[in-house]
């Protein structure tokens, strides 16, 4: 565990160091880290939740994930809502889904250059995004705010026990973080983000 945590820290110390000038990081747009138009093929197999590794998400929402094995949001809808504000008949809604990195070029072109600035192979990406329904009405909550967990299943052909994990965020704007993996499992990638949109990579190094 020190040597992980060693080594997102000097991880972390070359990304801010070389002050990540990456020309793709301006040009982020909402519309790159979530694809929009759902098709009617795409719309049957969208999920009211998931789970990963036995845990059910304990948010309800949009979940469309083939590039990973599950996904799980383990902070509670009551704990989003009292951190973000929500009002009365305001629920925390999450959507989920595959990157698609021919419509998100930018954002996957943002996730490749941290990923080879930390040495690091890039693995599944999906878009994920965390907002509120009010009325049957979805608006998604803004960036910040209190910490929300999250876990992905690893997919067995990018499970590597002798390997340390990591997820690369970038946000609308080209916000980049990178975020420690917190579960030893080496099989669920467990991480701390916070609301609001963006594209997310999980990475082994």
């Amino acid at each position: 565990m020190k040597r992980k945590i060693f080594i997102l820290s000097l991880i972390v110390g070359v990304l801010i160091a070389s002050t990540f000038t990456v020309a793709a990081a301006d040009t982020v747009s909402g519309n790159d880290v979530e694809e929009n138009a759902v098709t009617a093929e795409v719309e049957k197999n969208i999920l009211p939740t998931s789970d990963v590794g036995g845990v059910k998400s304990a948010v309800g929402g949009s979940y469309w994930l083939n590039n990973v094995t599950g996904a799980a949001v383990t902070t509670d809808s009551s704990s989003i809502a009292i951190g973000y504000g929500l009002g009365a008949g305001e629920t925390a809604y999450v959507k989920m889904s595959d990157l698609d990195p021919k419509k998100s070029t930018a954002a996957k072109s943002c996730i490749d250059a941290v990923a080879q600035a930390c040495g690091a192979t890039v693995g599944p990406c999906v878009n994920f995004e965390v907002g509120k329904m009010s009325s049957g009405v979805y608006s998604v909550l803004p960036a910040g705010g209190d910490n929300i967990r999250v876990s992905l299943g690893v997919p067995g052909n990018f499970a590597d026990a002798g390997k340390n994990y990591a997820v690369i965020r970038v946000q609308p704007g080209g916000a980049i973080a990178l975020l420690a993996d917190v579960d030893p499992n080496p099989n669920v990638v467990t991480f701390n983000t916070t609301a609001g949109a963006g594209a997310y990579a999980i990475v082994k190094f």
